[in-house]
């Protein structure tokens, strides 16, 4: 059954992304090994999401795989975002403690990048989730685009102050 295929994959994903987590993040040496991490974590969950709103529509197979790879890009996009918020966010206005996994000596995406990388990395996983969705046959898929649009504006306005208007001028 689909429906039980897709919470499959986005579960073992999700897994698989959180062992990474716990054992091997020490070791990443680059941007690519921490935009993996986030593929398979967050990326797994929001392309199974995605997925599943596709088999639930009755998409054909190879559209919901589609759909799946533009949810990854998306969640992969979330998650570095929400990496950039752990950079320059406000503790205050974000609601949650920041810095935490520095604070404990782990390592961080930016012990290996700098946030105008980080963010040059968002931006490519915004454009290949576009660019996904647009090749589905005369669908518009307007909520996933909209939740795209809005990455940017909700962490640059309400938690990084402008910082992330300061990356975009030097990416």
């Amino acid at each position: 059954d689909r429906i039980a295929d897709e919470i499959a994959l986005g579960k073992f994903n999700a897994e698989t992304g959180q062992y990474y987590d716990l054992l091997e993040t020490h070791k990443f040496t680059c941007l690519r090994e921490f935009e993996h991490l986030a593929s398979l974590k967050t990326g797994g969950l929001y392309g199974a999401a995605a997925a599943l709103g596709a088999v639930l529509g009755d998409e054909k197979e190879d559209n919901t795989d589609r759909v799946r790879n533009a949810g990854i890009s998306i969640g992969t996009a979330f998650q570095l975002m929400d990496d950039l918020l752990d950079w320059g966010g406000d503790e205050n206005l974000v609601g949650k403690p920041l810095r935490i996994d520095k604070r404990e000596g782990g390592k961080t995406v930016f012990d290996v990048a700098d946030p105008r990388g980080v963010y040059s990395r968002v931006l490519k996983c915004e454009s290949e989730a576009l660019a996904r969705l647009d090749s589905i046959d005369g669908r518009s898929f307007q909520g996933l685009k909209a939740i795209l649009s809005e990455i940017d504006t909700l962490f640059d306005r309400v938690m990084l102050k402008g910082k992330l208007e300061q990356l975009k001028q030097k990416v």
